[in-house]
């Protein structure tokens, strides 16, 4: 009697199952790392906003904590008779902000400057690192009847800020040029040669005064480069020669030169 044919319910031959687990494997693979790479980047993403709001925040703080100093101060120094110069100072010393400006009129100072923040990037596939956030802030200072500061700070646009940081850098380097001097160097004619001798930083002495072993220079800092328009801060360097010491130099922003 003939063999009966095999019906067409008769399960696969296991040839023919592992021939269909192989096949199986080779899709779950990529599968599998098409997932895992969506979700390292999503993760990645996800913890570097969280950081990033962080660090914008910390900024934040930053100004505010600087301008409520800058206030304090200002107060505390309310009726002891100092001069314009010296409030601009205490703005200074307090908000570091390149250029400090004085409304006479309202008698308000405007303290423009940058604050910035670092974080880590989360490590995705191509590799984490360091990050910095970086915002433009106005501080104004105004005094009230009762003869207290108040601070009212407002970020503004990047660009703003962009002709004090060519003048806070022009400012610093100056310091150091100036630092770096002979003392029998220290004219005004010495130390526009040594700081900007073609014109081309926006450097120029005004005055330069000699007590002591305290020397005295004052000059305007001009922005260069970019688009903004011309912005220019008068600062007063203020070198003292120590005995057989290295001499310390400060510089900072005054009203006029």
């Amino acid at each position: 009697m003939p063999a009966a044919s095999a019906s067409p319910g008769t399960a696969p031959s296991p040839a023919v199952r592992h021939t269909a687990n192989c096949c199986l494997v080779l899709l779950t693979i990529p599968t599998a790392v098409l997932v895992w790479f969506w979700y390292t980047l999503w993760h990645a993403g996800h913890v570097d906003d969280g950081r990033e709001r962080a660090a914008v925040a910390s900024v934040r703080r930053q100004a505010d904590d600087a301008a409520d100093g800058a206030a304090r101060a200002l107060t505390a120094s309310t009726g002891t008779g100092t001069g314009t110069d010296h409030l601009m100072g205490l703005i200074w010393r307090h908000t570091r902000a390149p250029v400090i400006t004085y409304d006479r009129a309202g008698h308000a100072f405007t303290a423009v400057g940058s604050e910035f923040a670092a974080y880590d990037r989360e490590s995705g596939l191509w590799g984490g690192g360091p990050e910095r956030v970086t915002r433009c802030f106005a501080s104004t200072f105004t005094r009230g009847p009762d003869r207290v500061w108040t601070a009212r700070v407002e970020e503004r646009d990047p660009d703003v800020c962009g002709p004090g940081t060519s003048i806070g850098s022009t400012a610093e380097s100056a310091r150091r040029d100036i630092a770096g001097m002979d003392a029998a160097d220290m004219t005004g004619t010495g130390v526009q040669r040594a700081v900007d001798p073609t014109g081309r930083l926006g450097f120029e002495v005004r005055s330069r005064t000699r007590k002591g072993r305290t020397t005295t220079v004052t000059a305007s800092v001009r922005a260069v480069g970019g688009t903004a328009p011309a912005t220019t801060q008068c600062y007063r360097f203020t070198r003292r020669d120590g005995d057989g010491s290295e001499p310390s130099v400060t510089a900072v922003p005054v009203a006029a030169c």
